[in-house]
Protein backbone atom coordinates (compact mmCIF):
# COMPACT_ATOMS: atom_id res chain seq x y z
CA UNK A 1 0.00 0.00 0.00
CA UNK A 2 2.86 2.34 0.62
CA UNK A 3 4.11 1.79 -2.71
CA UNK A 4 1.36 2.60 -4.56
CA UNK A 5 0.82 5.92 -2.10
CA UNK A 6 4.51 6.84 -3.90
CA UNK A 7 3.84 5.65 -7.19
CA UNK A 8 3.42 9.38 -7.92
CA UNK A 9 5.90 11.07 -6.09
CA UNK A 10 3.73 13.04 -3.85
CA UNK A 11 4.95 15.80 -1.63
CA UNK A 12 2.00 14.70 0.96
CA UNK A 13 1.57 11.32 1.95
CA UNK A 14 -0.66 10.40 4.82
CA UNK A 15 -0.45 7.07 6.80
CA UNK A 16 -2.50 6.00 8.63
CA UNK A 17 -1.71 3.66 11.58
CA UNK A 18 0.82 1.76 9.08
CA UNK A 19 2.42 -0.46 11.60
CA UNK A 20 -0.47 -1.90 13.06
CA UNK A 21 0.13 -5.55 13.73
CA UNK A 22 3.04 -5.82 12.35
CA UNK A 23 6.05 -7.13 13.73
CA UNK A 24 8.88 -5.14 15.38
CA UNK A 25 11.51 -5.84 12.43
CA UNK A 26 8.72 -4.45 10.14
CA UNK A 27 8.04 -1.70 11.15
CA UNK A 28 11.23 -0.55 11.99
CA UNK A 29 12.11 -1.19 8.68
CA UNK A 30 8.86 1.32 7.56
CA UNK A 31 10.10 3.57 9.53
CA UNK A 32 12.91 3.57 7.60
CA UNK A 33 11.10 3.97 4.90
CA UNK A 34 9.25 6.71 6.77
CA UNK A 35 12.48 8.81 7.45
CA UNK A 36 13.38 8.04 3.84
CA UNK A 37 10.38 10.12 2.92
CA UNK A 38 11.51 12.72 5.24
CA UNK A 39 14.74 13.49 3.85
CA UNK A 40 13.44 14.22 0.65
CA UNK A 41 11.33 16.88 1.90
CA UNK A 42 8.58 15.37 1.51
CA UNK A 43 5.55 16.04 4.43
CA UNK A 44 4.12 13.09 5.95
CA UNK A 45 1.02 13.23 8.20
CA UNK A 46 0.89 10.24 10.26
CA UNK A 47 -2.09 8.95 12.37
CA UNK A 48 -1.01 6.70 15.17
CA UNK A 49 -1.68 5.12 18.73
CA UNK A 50 1.63 4.07 19.22
CA UNK A 51 3.52 6.52 21.09
CA UNK A 52 7.11 5.60 20.95
CA UNK A 53 6.32 5.26 16.99
CA UNK A 54 5.44 9.11 17.12
CA UNK A 55 7.81 9.85 19.41
CA UNK A 56 10.68 8.74 17.05
CA UNK A 57 9.13 9.51 13.84
CA UNK A 58 7.25 13.05 13.71
CA UNK A 59 8.82 16.86 13.84
CA UNK A 60 5.15 17.44 15.24
CA UNK A 61 2.43 15.98 17.06
CA UNK A 62 -1.24 16.09 17.96
CA UNK A 63 -3.09 14.63 20.85
CA UNK A 64 -6.47 13.95 20.31
CA UNK A 65 -9.05 13.39 22.69
CA UNK A 66 -12.58 13.01 21.81
CA UNK A 67 -12.10 14.69 18.56
CA UNK A 68 -10.21 17.83 20.00
CA UNK A 69 -6.83 18.71 19.58
CA UNK A 70 -5.63 19.09 23.35
CA UNK A 71 -2.06 19.40 22.61
CA UNK A 72 0.08 20.47 19.69
CA UNK A 73 4.05 20.54 19.63
CA UNK A 74 7.21 18.50 18.92
CA UNK A 75 7.72 15.96 21.00
CA UNK A 76 10.46 17.55 23.09
CA UNK A 77 8.35 20.48 23.94
CA UNK A 78 5.26 18.69 24.93
CA UNK A 79 7.50 16.82 27.13
CA UNK A 80 9.31 19.87 28.54
CA UNK A 81 5.81 21.68 29.14
CA UNK A 82 3.61 18.80 30.40
CA UNK A 83 6.36 16.46 31.89
CA UNK A 84 6.28 15.52 35.60
CA UNK A 85 10.12 14.37 35.75
CA UNK A 86 11.84 11.32 35.70
CA UNK A 87 10.75 7.48 37.46
CA UNK A 88 13.20 5.73 39.42
CA UNK A 89 11.38 2.68 40.14
CA UNK A 90 13.76 0.61 43.25
CA UNK A 91 13.92 -2.72 43.95
CA UNK A 92 13.20 -2.38 47.72
CA UNK A 93 11.28 0.32 49.43
CA UNK A 94 13.49 3.48 51.33
CA UNK A 95 13.24 2.94 54.55
CA UNK A 96 11.37 6.03 56.44
CA UNK A 97 13.91 8.09 57.58
CA UNK A 98 16.19 8.09 54.18
CA UNK A 99 12.45 8.99 52.46
CA UNK A 100 12.41 11.71 54.53
CA UNK A 101 15.49 13.03 54.39
CA UNK A 102 15.40 12.76 50.29
CA UNK A 103 11.92 14.72 50.47
CA UNK A 104 13.83 17.48 52.66
CA UNK A 105 16.99 17.30 50.62
CA UNK A 106 15.11 17.21 47.09
CA UNK A 107 11.88 19.54 46.69
CA UNK A 108 11.28 18.29 43.26
CA UNK A 109 11.37 14.73 44.36
CA UNK A 110 7.75 12.98 44.91
CA UNK A 111 8.13 9.58 47.30
CA UNK A 112 5.24 6.80 46.08
CA UNK A 113 4.37 3.52 46.84
CA UNK A 114 6.26 3.93 50.71
CA UNK A 115 9.39 4.79 48.48
CA UNK A 116 9.93 2.13 45.54
CA UNK A 117 9.27 4.77 43.52
CA UNK A 118 10.40 8.32 43.57
CA UNK A 119 9.32 10.92 40.60
CA UNK A 120 11.97 13.84 40.51
CA UNK A 121 12.70 16.39 38.42
CA UNK A 122 16.77 16.26 39.11
CA UNK A 123 17.48 12.29 38.46
CA UNK A 124 21.05 13.00 38.98
CA UNK A 125 20.91 14.78 42.31
CA UNK A 126 18.24 11.73 43.21
CA UNK A 127 20.47 8.94 42.72
CA UNK A 128 23.80 10.76 44.33
CA UNK A 129 21.77 11.31 46.89
CA UNK A 130 20.53 7.58 47.46
CA UNK A 131 24.43 5.98 46.49
CA UNK A 132 24.99 8.49 49.97
CA UNK A 133 22.42 6.70 51.63
CA UNK A 134 24.22 3.32 50.61
CA UNK A 135 20.72 2.07 48.81
CA UNK A 136 20.96 -0.70 46.69
CA UNK A 137 20.33 0.72 42.98
CA UNK A 138 21.32 -2.68 41.37
CA UNK A 139 17.53 -3.57 40.74
CA UNK A 140 16.49 -0.22 39.57
CA UNK A 141 14.79 1.23 37.04
CA UNK A 142 15.26 4.78 35.61
CA UNK A 143 12.37 6.09 33.34
CA UNK A 144 11.80 9.02 31.33
CA UNK A 145 8.55 11.06 31.17
CA UNK A 146 7.48 9.80 27.72
CA UNK A 147 4.41 10.43 25.28
CA UNK A 148 2.33 7.42 26.74
CA UNK A 149 2.62 9.12 30.26
CA UNK A 150 1.60 12.75 28.50
CA UNK A 151 -1.15 11.16 26.74
CA UNK A 152 -2.52 9.55 29.50
CA UNK A 153 -2.44 12.57 31.93
CA UNK A 154 -4.15 14.56 29.24
CA UNK A 155 -6.34 12.24 28.68
CA UNK A 156 -7.18 9.80 31.75
CA UNK A 157 -6.41 6.66 32.70
CA UNK A 158 -9.66 5.60 32.58
CA UNK A 159 -10.84 3.09 29.80
CA UNK A 160 -14.24 4.81 28.13
CA UNK A 161 -16.55 3.80 25.58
Amino acid sequence: MLAIALINDPDLIFLDEPTTGLDPQARRHLWDIVRGIKKEGKTVVLTTHYMEEAQTLCDQIGIVDKGRIIAMGSPEALLQDHGLGTTIRLGQKLRTDVADRLLAASPSADVRNGGLEILTRDVNACLHFLVREGVDLSQANVQAFNLEDLFLQLTGRQLRS
